[in-house]
Formats: structure tokens, sequence, C-alpha cells
């Protein structure tokens, strides 16, 4: 009737010596079930699932569920090897439905590329429909048990697997359905698959309920574990002079990352021993200076969803699960005063020349002429003129003085500075005062 009748015979089997030599990409035990029917009976998010490390599998953040649960609730009852398992009520039509609220529902993601194609093999569950139903903390009795159960696979609403009018057992049983020979489960970018596992038909021996059971489920993939890398980072190393006040950030573009892959990102900021001091969203956020002397490393992590221990006072080599980190950029914080000195070698120089007075507001120009005033005695990287008004408010930023003409500004005092500085120098802005310029900067006589 359906394109995979074929594999009935092979869904049908059971493969307890294949699931023993190998791990379940993700796995529902479902012993965290509680049902106590103040409410947690239509509350489906104790069922947690457990993932391999590094799978190319994931479940959505629905979980394990059934739609409407207010109406589709679920219980618990003594599962597999005396753990806790979960049980629902079956559809009473002794016609399969498909997209049935009543199903027990999930949504398997598949992160796959044309480079490193994936899939899921084969999922396995143990179900039965018990000649008498047994609620932990409630009722037990009579079970006007369900004769069959479907298994449904849709992606994007479109159908790529049915198998209905499977016989239920009365105790419990392992089935697996395997899907490995149909490419439908083999994909080439991000895929999702929704499963539907319904019970349904009813023996019909007027018990007031009819239940199923179901426990340890557990989803298989194909293809190579995902290949997380934390890449490699360029720059530094960077030393800095700290507890002046003066801010010690890396520049934006002073690290250059390259090569990462994975899901989720992350910058970390460890200590020389590798305890986790800081986790910024950008290595150009961190303030190094009130961190005192001592040596800093920044690294950038790349990981999936599930790790652990990725926190400020944890230390990135007890990190648990699929991650990489990148190489290390080194930060020197120095406070030692001749080495200060040292590391902040700029000179804003010497200016000779003016004052200069002008009448303004007449419209006639009035600019320093070029060779009005002359500067000695500068070094530095950066070298920038600065005009402020007497309290130091920065007005403009010139190229160089002769640029300025006074003749529009007002009756007033003006300051002309030359400014040297190394990269890194914050509050050079118009509207910002130059007393509250931060980094390595000197300036000039006015």
């Amino acid at each position: 009737m359906y394109q995979h009748l074929k594999l009935l015979l092979l869904c049908l089997l059971t493969t307890s010596m294949m699931t023993a030599q190998d791990t379940a990409d993700i796995h529902f035990s479902l012993n965290e079930c509680i049902s106590n029917f103040s409410g947690d009976n239509m509350d489906f998010s104790e069922f947690q699932s457990t993932s391999k490390l590094c799978s190319t599998l994931g479940i959505s953040e629905n979980g394990l569920y059934r739609r409407n649960p207010q109406v589709n609730k679920h219980s618990c009852t003594p599962g597999v090897n005396n753990t806790l398992a979960m049980c629902v009520e079956a559809d009473q039509s002794c016609d399969y439905q498909a997209d049935s609220d009543g199903a027990i529902r999930f949504e398997v993601m598949v992160r796959a590329t044309e480079a490193n194609p994936s899939g899921i093999s084969r999922i396995s569950f143990y179900q039965k429909a018990p000649m008498f139903f047994d609620w932990i903390d409630g009722a037990s009795g009579l079970n006007n048990l369900p004769r069959r159960y479907g298994v449904r696979v849709t992606v994007d609403d479109n159908e790529v697997y049915r198998m209905e009018d499977l016989f239920t057992s009365t105790g419990w049983r392992e089935r697996v359905f395997d899907f490995t020979s149909d490419p439908d489960f083999q994909v080439n970018q991000n895929t999702t698959f929704a499963f539907e596992l319904t019970a349904y038909c009813p023996i019909g021996n007027g018990a007031n309920a009819s239940v199923w059971d179901i426990d340890e489920l557990s989803i298989f993939g194909v293809g190579a574990p995902l290949a997380n890398s934390g890449g490699t980072l360029t720059g530094g190393p960077f030393t800095y002079c700290v507890g002046d006040g003066a801010a010690d950030n890396i520049p934006t573009d002073g690290i250059t990352l390259s090569g990462n892959t994975g899901t989720n990102s992350q910058w970390v900021v460890t200590d020389a021993d590798g305890n986790i001091l800081g986790l910024p969203p950008t290595f150009s956020a961190v303030d190094f200076d009130g961190a005192g002397a001592g040596t800093c490393l920044v690294w950038h992590l790349s990981f999936e969803n599930g790790l652990t221990g990725a926190a400020v006072g944890m230390n990135a080599n007890d990190l648990q699960g699929c991650y990489s980190l990148s190489n290390p950029i080194t930060v020197n914080r120095n406070i030692d005063g001749a080495v200060c000195e040292s590391l902040c070698a700029v000179a804003g120089g010497t200016l000779a020349g003016g004052p200069f007075t002008y009448c303004v507001g007449d419209g006639a120009a009035d600019n320093i002429p070029a060779d009005g005033i002359t500067l000695e005695g500068n070094s530095g990287t950066n070298a920038q003129w600065v005009v402020t008004d007497a309290d130091g408010m920065i007005l403009g930023l010139p190229p160089t003085f002769s640029a300025v003409d006074f003749d529009g500004a007002g009756a007033g005092t003006c300051i002309v500075w030359h400014l040297s500085f190394e990269d890194g120098l914050m509050g050079a802005e118009m509207g910002m005062n130059a007393d509250d310029l931060q980094g390595c900067f000197s300036l000039s006589n006015p």
C-alpha cells in the first residue's frame, strides 16, 4: 500500500543485539515521568533527552509531547527493568488517523551540508498494551487495550514514511524502525523530521481506560560527528599598564578570527591557569585596567547546545560537551612604573607661535597662517590637531590648525593643541572633554 511496505518485516524485528552495540544519538529514558493528577499529567516538560556528543541530530525545543495536552494527557507506569515509563490514552477509531492529536510526537533536527551529509538511520522504543493498566500513584484495572499502532514521519508537513496497523503486545517489546536504505532520511541540508507514534483500535472489552505504554525511545543518526572548530586567532600579544584609571581595551581590529565552525560562539577570558574570568560578547568589550597585574588569555569558543562548565569561576579545562577552543592571545597587565612609561612613549610635542587675536563675525576668514605655529619634539604612532574651548571641551579635530576658520565661532577663547597617541585612544570626539581622553596619549602645550 505504501512505498515502505517492503520494510514491514524489518520494522517488526527485535534487534536488541544491534542497539546494544552502539549508542543512540538521542535517548528518552522517560524515567523522569511525573503524573499526580494536579496538572503534571498535562505537562510533558519532564521528558528530557540525552544526546551523544557532537551528534548531527538534535531534538526541537518541544521535546516529547502531545497536542492539546489538557485533553491528551499522560500517566506513569512501571517500565522496562523496573524503571518508569509513560502511558497515554489510545485513539478509539480502528482506522489509523494520520496527524492525530493523540499521537506521541517529537521533532528531530538533522544538521547537514553538501560537504557533510547526515540523516536518521533508525528509531527504537519499547511498547506494550497491557491487559491491566497500572498508574503509579494512581488507579489500576482492566485495560481496553489498543490492538494497533502506527509510526508516521513528515518533513515540512509532507509525509515521507508511514507504517500503520502494527500489532501491539501485552508485554514489553522493543521495536526498531530502520531507515538506513531510505533516501528520504539521508539529507545534505538542515532538515527537521516530525515523528508521530499513535496507538488505536481498542479491543472492546468494556473497560473505561484504553492505555498504551512506551519506554526507552532512541534515535540513531548516520554521518560524521559535527566538526567544531574554535578557529585561529591572530593578533597581540597586548601589554597594558593597569590601575591608572585609563581604559585598557583591545582594539576592535586587534584580533582576527578565522576558520571557526559550530552552532554557537563565545569569547572567553581566562587567567594563565585556565580559570574563566569573563565571557564577554567580544574581546574589545573587556577593560583590563581593573584586573591588577598578571596575565590574561583570550580564546574563542565554538560549541553545540548542551555545553556545561562555561561559567565565570569555572576552569576551561573542565568544559564538557561538543566544543572547541581556539589558540589563546596573551594580554600582559603591568603596574610597574618604569615598564608603563616605556610602554607609552609618546609625546605631544612643543608648540611655538601665537597667541592669535581675531575680529570674528565680519564674514572675513580668520585662519591661523600655515606657518603660524611650529611643532617640535612630537612622537607616537598617530597624530591629531585638537581645538578646545577654555574648559577643554573639544570643538574640532581639524587635519591642521590652519584649516580652522574662527570667524563663525563667536566671541571667546579657543585653545589649539597637538595630540600624539597610540591605537585604542578613546574620547577624542567633538563634544567630549580633552581631560577625559583614555589610552596611551600625550597633549602638547596649548
